[in-house]
């Protein structure tokens, strides 16, 4: 479901929490503070749940989503697969929603699956030159596009006549082929770099 499904049960969720006194005001905003969690300079984290301006955030949609879940959908298992770096947010969020019993742990299990970041050679997210995130479909086809290139220089330089068929079909089993490959060598976990001309270099496995 999308977001937006969630509306109508974000005060609810504030209800919840205020009756579990664990609503505390800061600078405005409704804030949940859990013991442990401390910023940069040794202070008190907040979880924020309501802006000062009356807004919502991603954390309010998680507890209401959770509460639903076990609720109406009687989930006993939730998986949530996302990258590593929401990892603090959402354990955070899980034992909100467990001391809130909006998500208790006797409910359900609620459960972080975390994979790495594909980062670029600059060491920062993998994006676009304008920023934008890179869409698997791109990813595919520029491997695709530079591995028909590679075939046609070795054809040429084998000094062989193959067909445009057999061109396409070599690429694109070879290019995706070698994108799945160098996913699936990575640590799930694990942040790692990502090069077309380390993926398809096509030397060793």
């Amino acid at each position: 479901r999308g977001e937006s499904f969630y509306n109508s049960q974000l005060p609810g969720v504030l209800d919840a929490l205020r009756d579990a006194s664990m609503l505390e005001e800061s600078d405005g905003a409704q804030c949940v503070f859990l013991e442990g969690y401390v910023n940069r300079n040794g202070e008190r984290q907040p979880l924020i749940v309501q802006k000062s301006d009356g807004g919502f955030m991603y954390s309010t949609t998680d507890l209401a989503a959770m509460a639903q879940r076990v609720k109406e959908e009687g989930a006993q298992r939730v998986l949530y697969v996302t990258d590593s770096g929401q990892a603090s947010h959402f354990e955070q969020v899980f034992k909100i929603g467990d001391l809130s019993g909006l998500a208790p742990k006797e409910a359900v299990s609620l459960e972080h699956v975390p994979f790495g970041l594909v980062l670029g050679e600059d060491g920062k997210k993998f994006k676009t030159r304008s920023g934008d995130t890179v869409k698997l479909m791109d990813l595919l086809d520029e491997a695709v596009t530079r591995t028909t290139a590679d075939v046609r220089k070795r054809l040429e330089s084998e000094e062989r006549e193959e067909s445009d068929e057999f061109v396409a079909a070599v690429a694109r089993g070879v290019g995706i082929g070698a994108v799945k490959y160098a996913d699936l060598t990575m640590n799930r976990n694990s942040n790692y770099r990502f090069s077309f001309d380390k993926m398809l270099s096509l030397q060793g496995e």
